[in-house]
This record gives C-alpha cells, structure tokens and sequence, in this order.
C-alpha cells in the first residue's frame, strides 16, 4: 500500500471539480454539504456522509450543489486491493462505502495521521500503515450482520490499536463492566477477554499473511504497547512465533 495524497477541498454552490481519471484509487468522503458525481457510466447524488472508492482510470467530476461543501480526499495505490465487499454504485461504476465505516474514517483519520510521526519519512511510514489498517476494517463490515454484538465487534476490530479494553468494550456497549461480561458470554459463549484476544490474533495472522509491515508494526496495530508483548501472546496462542509463522506460510517480508 502507498499513501499518495490526503487533504480537504472545499467548494461554492455551483464549482466543479474534474474532470480526471488517475491511475490509482481515490477515496472521497463528503463531510458538509451535498454535489452530483458524474462518470463516464453514470452519476449519482452524494450528500453529509457519503462515500466514494473510484477504482482506477475511471474518468470522473463533480459539482457542488451548495455553499461551502467539503469533501476529504486520498490517493492511494494498493496491488491486492478488491473492493468486493462494498455496495457497488451501477449507475456510476464507483465502490460506495457504508455511511457508519464513512463517518468512521473521516471522524478520526485526519487526526490520527498527522499526530502519527513527527519525522517525514517516519510520518508518512506511519500515515501509510494506519491506512491501510482502516482499508482492512473496511472489509470486514460485509461479514457482520446488524446485530448489537456485530456492530460492537466491526467497531472494537477498528480501534485494537487505541490498546482496546474490556472497559472500552462495556463503555462502547453502553453497560457497567459486570452486565456488560455477563450479557456478552450470554450472547457469544466466550468472556470478552477470550474474544478481544481471538480478534487480535486473528488479525495479526493475516496480517502476517497479507500485508508487507514488520513485527514492530504488526504489534502496534494491533494494540501491543511493545513487539516482545506481541511475541509472547502470539506464541502462547499460537504455539509458534510471528516469524516463524510468517516464513512458514509464505507471508510477505
């Protein structure tokens, strides 16, 4: 994955942007306001909270359909990136996102990226390690369905790296700690302990697997305060180290 740009466009009623086609993905998110999405195959209203993934060479514009609309962007390029798993817009030929994962990323991204590394090459390091964790969230909401205990799991596998708790989990939920452990085992037959472990190193495995990052930065995406954290509870579950999991099963290094 290769962050290429990221930043804020704001636009009067009326002012278009495009028309352009890139060779890599574009990421839109509509934060205030509302304009018309026009590709080649169609066009498509966009208002507050919608999203857009434009696949590459998709040739597309806009127009803002009132003042002061503003619009986040990113450029990225990602070799194993299938959007299979988002609403596709027939009308457009663009990938739209769920409004909750596009509330989600536009709440917290912009933050988080520049707060990241203070150095230019370690920032953008960082910036493009974090993304691609919120692309891989982004995967995962086609595989929940609508349940409390659904959206409390698409939403705990969005912040492991923010050192998830049981706390954090029960304050999510909305209960005190202790109906909160009881109503969880009730609903999932595992204490919520087991199953933020299970979901950290289910993660960590395919990202082991899947993603190019080294241990250092498996272990803190994942919520480790430090990589000998993540070795010990990696080799505890799993009955072998990242590494050698990772050389055993053809990961990428």
């Amino acid at each position: 994955m290769k962050l290429l740009y990221h930043g804020i466009g704001y636009y009067k009623n009326g002012t278009s942007f495009g028309p352009s086609s890139w060779p890599h993905h574009d990421l839109f998110i509509v934060q205030k306001g509302a304009l018309r999405f026009q590709t080649d195959a169609g066009s498509m209203s966009l208002r507050d909270g919608d999203a857009v993934i434009i696949p590459p060479h998709v040739r597309f514009h806009g127009v803002s359909k009132n003042d002061a609309c503003a619009m986040w962007v990113l450029h990225f390029q990602h070799k194993g990136f299938q959007p299979r798993h988002y609403s596709r817009s027939r009308q457009a030929g663009v990938w739209m996102l769920p409004k909750a994962v596009a509330s989600e990323l536009a709440g917290r991204v912009m933050e988080r990226l520049s707060s990241l590394y203070h150095g230019a090459s370690e920032w953008h390091r960082g910036a493009e390690v974090y993304f691609f964790a919120l692309l891989e969230e982004l995967r995962f909401v086609a595989q929940t369905s609508d349940t409390p205990w659904d959206r409390l799991t698409f939403w705990a596998k969005g912040h492991l790296s923010e050192n998830m708790t049981v706390e954090k989990l029960a304050r999510q939920a909305g209960f005190s700690i202790s109906h909160f452990r009881t109503l969880f085992e009730a609903q999932t037959g595992q204490p919520p302990g087991r199953f933020l472990l299970e979901l950290r190193m289910k993660e960590a495995r395919r990202l082991l697997l899947e993603s190019p990052f080294n241990l250092k930065e498996i272990s803190t995406m994942i919520g480790y305060g430090d990589q000998v954290a993540f070795h010990r509870a990696f080799a505890t579950y799993n009955g072998i180290t990242p590494a050698q999991f990772r050389k055993r099963h053809g990961g990428k290094v």
